[in-house]
């Protein structure tokens, strides 16, 4: 068995309102030099995800690939509710399973909308982009058996909602009765596969007496797999006194997944899992590609705190 996955794709709508690039840094910029950035941002990342299929189809590929989350960036901090986002989330599906025999996807918070301090007017969680991407893209928990080996796709996403829409509460408290319904009726191997590693620390209760037959658990979110790591260390070594055993015994299996997009990291990586191994890929960049001020975990940082040109 082989399977290829990828993560933060972030496909970026051409319309700069939609806020899908750091629309705080853009703002502090004159209008059209900012203008200009956001197109070279999408440009690259798009020429990214443009190499990742040029790959496979040189290449050859696995029977299954598994997008862990970010297919887009979404529009307003709000996921896919807008028109250009679904052009673009059917776009990507089509090229994909064009390759590949199968394709699932789990869900990122670019995909269904999220909210933090900085968050634009109107943001957050979003049923309307749920049920667009659980109509048309993928179911939003699911599972598949492969040769023994069970494989469950959760919406991290969901499993963090902590907000007072019933229906997706609903939705949330539906996930954790299917995780914990299936597991219970799987007595193999099986894997993990979600976008934030940390939603796992809402699902201790399914998980419990499942942690030994976990083979591993696959996340994205983190772009830059040296911060993955350091967080993957910094639970094994203090998560004992802070957080469930579940949770502990869950990073100890975790394997991150590198982003295709080159924001917080150089992007243009990718796994390929075996059934014993698990391989980051690099690809080749293209001759015109174009270095970022998003393009590394630090830079990313100092640009936030003071845009510049690129």
């Amino acid at each position: 068995m082989h399977t290829i996955c990828i993560a933060d794709t972030h496909l970026t709508s051409s319309e700069r309102e939609s806020g899908s690039l750091f629309p705080n840094q853009l703002a502090g910029l004159p209008e059209e030099e900012a203008e200009i950035l956001y197109q070279i941002i999408r440009e690259e990342v798009h020429s990214a995800f443009a190499s990742f299929l040029r790959w496979s189809r040189e290449n050859g590929t696995g029977k299954t690939l598994i997008h862990l989350g970010d297919i887009t960036g979404g529009y307003h901090e709000q996921g896919a509710c807008h028109p250009s986002v679904q052009i673009l989330m059917r776009e990507t599906q089509g090229r994909l399973r064009n390759i590949f025999p199968r394709v699932r996807f789990v869900l990122g918070e670019h995909d269904t909308g999220f909210k933090y301090h900085h968050s634009l007017p109107h943001s957050g969680i979003n049923l309307e982009s749920i049920l667009f991407c659980q109509k048309t893209i993928d179911d939003i928990f699911w599972h598949q058996e492969e040769e023994g080996l069970l494989s469950i796709g959760l919406c991290s996403p969901l499993t963090e909602y902590n907000g007072d829409n019933p229906k997706i509460i609903r939705l949330r408290e539906e996930q954790v009765s299917f995780l914990g319904d299936t597991l219970d009726t799987h007595k193999g191997p099986w894997s993990l596969y979600l976008h934030n590693p940390l939603a796992i620390t809402k699902l201790v209760k399914p998980l419990q007496g499942h942690i030994q037959q976990l083979q591993r658990m696959i996340a994205g979110h983190f772009h830059n797999l040296r911060g993955a790591n350091l967080l993957k260390r910094a639970v094994q070594i203090f998560g004992s006194s802070l957080l469930h055993p579940v949770t502990v015994q869950c990073f100890r299996k975790h394997i991150p997944c590198p982003s295709i997009a080159p924001l917080w990291s150089r992007g243009y990586n990718f796994l390929a899992l075996s059934q014993n191994r698990t391989k980051v890929v690099s690809l080749n960049r293209p001759p015109q590609n174009r270095q970022l001020p998003v393009s590394s975990f630090w830079k990313c940082l100092w640009w936030r705190i003071k845009p510049t040109k690129t």
